[in-house]
């Protein structure tokens, strides 16, 4: 069975307590749940990039079928296009964001190997 501090790619605990650092265990969590919620931020901005996005589309769906006779189709055929562009465009940042995860956490831990408290 592996030893769980011979694994390096481990993601959490993202920082991982330092004897130099004299913090109380309790403080080391606070720090921990700050650097997910700061890793996090990006996504939930996705989040809203994404619902903002789908309200504009049903905003847009509804402005369209004022202008054209009822059953027609353009209104929704334009509004499954540009939600369908948002899922692809959106997916793709967060295709790019979750590959950026490890190297943040590994950037956050040489940043506290460096850190001088005195």
């Amino acid at each position: 069975m592996k030893d769980k501090k011979a694994t390096p790619d481990r993601l959490w605990p993202i920082l991982i307590p330092d004897a130099r650092i004299p913090l109380p265990p309790a403080a080391w969590v606070v720090l921990n749940i700050v650097a997910a919620l700061t890793i996090s931020i990006p996504f939930v901005v996705i989040v809203a990039f994404l619902s903002g996005g789908l309200w504009l589309a049903n905003e847009m769906r509804d402005l369209l079928e004022v202008h054209f006779a009822a059953g027609a189709q353009l209104p929704l055929i334009a509004t499954n296009v540009l939600k369908l562009l948002l899922l692809a465009i959106t997916g793709r940042i967060a295709d790019i964001l979750v590959s950026c995860i490890p190297h943040l956490v590994h950037e956050a831990r040489e940043g506290l190997k460096n850190f001088d408290p005195f």
